[in-house]
């Protein structure tokens, strides 16, 4: 019965669970059948929100407003990491970059422990 209920978002990043109107009784779903529908829809790569599946699974057995409006139960967790190293004050940072956020963290002062850049 996921079939029914799932589909990707507009730009393919999430995958949202909503409940038809015509289930206005509510629908029981069983967790463990998700990953096959997660595979029909090319998304066994996205990061599941397991507390947001079982919100939806609750929501849709009792037939909840929140079911039939959509929860995002999994999305696309993707980031990449530079090393920065700065050679005249000898500081080694990260910045780590999401698809929708970008976040620059010092890490530490590491003059003792890098070699001369030379």
């Amino acid at each position: 019965m996921w079939k029914s209920v799932l589909k990707l978002s507009s730009n393919g990043n999430e995958v949202i669970a909503q409940l038809p109107s015509e289930f206005s009784k509510g629908l029981a779903l069983e967790k463990a059948l998700l990953n096959k529908m997660l595979v029909e829809l090319n998304a066994q790569s996205f990061f599941v929100d397991d507390s947001a599946v079982a919100q939806f699974i609750k929501c849709a057995a009792s037939a909840k407003g929140e079911a039939f409006s959509g929860i995002t139960i999994a999305t696309i967790k993707d980031a990449t990491s530079e090393v920065i190293l700065t050679e005249r004050d000898m500081i080694a940072s990260i910045k780590v970059t999401a698809h929708t956020v970008a976040v620059h963290c010092s890490l530490t002062t590491l003059s003792s422990r890098l070699p001369s850049l030379e």
